[in-house]
């Protein structure tokens, strides 16, 4: 079984990262919060008009003008409120695409300074297209991670409190029995995806490397040619695609016990694509090098820097 790689970067420094950006558009974050909240509740709130169509449509002692009367009315309510949703959709939509944008915006600014303060040594012991790919994840990575908040997080506490809270009303023995269900299926997800993660880790850094290689035999093409090192570049670009394949599929065969639990507790899996998604962030470190040492690619270096370097 392979060992789990202890991270360069802490998951605290990581969300302190991620406060530091959040704090720049405290007020967008915070409007942005209270009209997800709000669409959130208004998705609740239909259901429990339709209830009342059924338990009049259920009367058999009522007129049907009657009912029909009601009815109506209790669909024109739940007209307004799916109005009222859909504007509070959109001034959301508005809010949070500005507050990401804005984001990125200055976290292309600081991570391009950040970058350009190392020495030459750095760029040195670094693949350009390895760099470049760790700070796109790194942009996109934080923008996952709002959505994440967004769309799933936040929802799934809203909901789970006012389902519990509307089915407390009626049982209050049931609504505990959903809690204590869904807190306990929610604990065991999360240290699944604790066991998982340093295969997803040891998947990204490969797929890195795999992309700066690539990247690194496109720009000294003309190099490579004037050495004649095609067959040599081709053997260890098919080496290392070998193995990031393989990483990949055993983060994929071990996702499929998450799969698998999720589908048997929930008897849907439409949540597993959330389980595939990797942690771009947490592999975002600007001065990590890797360790990969192979003597064949160190042998000839073609004019230009040693791709694989241990840490000195």
């Amino acid at each position: 079984m392979m060992s789990a790689n202890k991270s360069s970067v802490s998951t605290k420094r990581i969300l302190s990262f991620i406060g530091e950006n959040y704090k720049s558009y405290p007020i967008r974050g915070i409007f942005a919060i209270i009209f997800r909240t709000l669409t959130i509740a208004l998705t609740t709130l239909p259901a429990l008009y339709y209830k009342d169509i059924i338990n009049i449509l259920s009367k058999t002692q009522v007129a049907t003008s009657e009912i029909a009367q009601h009815g109506i009315s209790i669909l024109l309510i739940i007209l307004w409120i799916k109005l009222i949703q859909f504007i509070f959709y959109r001034v959301y939509d508005y809010i949070i695409i500005t507050f990401e944008m804005n984001i990125q915006e200055k976290l292309y600014n600081q991570i391009f300074s950040y970058l350009h303060q190392h020495s030459f040594q750095f760029f040195a012991n670094n693949f350009s297209g390895s760099l470049i790919s760790k700070v796109r994840k790194c942009v996109s990575g934080l923008e996952r991670f709002t959505d994440m908040l967004s769309w799933n997080v936040l929802p799934f506490i809203l909901n789970l409190i006012l389902v519990v809270g509307i089915i407390a009303v009626q049982n209050i023995r049931i609504a505990i029995s959903i809690f204590i269900g869904v807190t306990v299926f929610s604990i065991i997800q999360y240290q699944l995806h604790n066991w998982i993660h340093p295969y997803q880790e040891k998947a990204n850094q490969l797929d890195s490397e795999l992309g700066g290689l690539l990247s690194d035999t496109i720009t000294n093409n003309l190099t490579i040619k004037l050495f004649a090192s095609l067959p040599r570049e081709q053997k260890a670009f098919s080496s290392l695609n070998h193995d990031t394949i393989q990483a990949r599929k055993l983060q994929y065969y071990k996702s499929m016990r998450i799969w698998g639990f999720s589908a048997f507790f929930w008897t849907s899996t439409r949540n597993r694509n959330y389980v595939r998604s990797y942690s771009p962030l947490v592999n975002v470190n600007l001065g990590n090098r890797s360790n990969r040492t192979h003597s064949n690619l160190r042998s000839q270096d073609h004019g230009r820097a040693p791709r694989y370097r241990n840490d000195i």
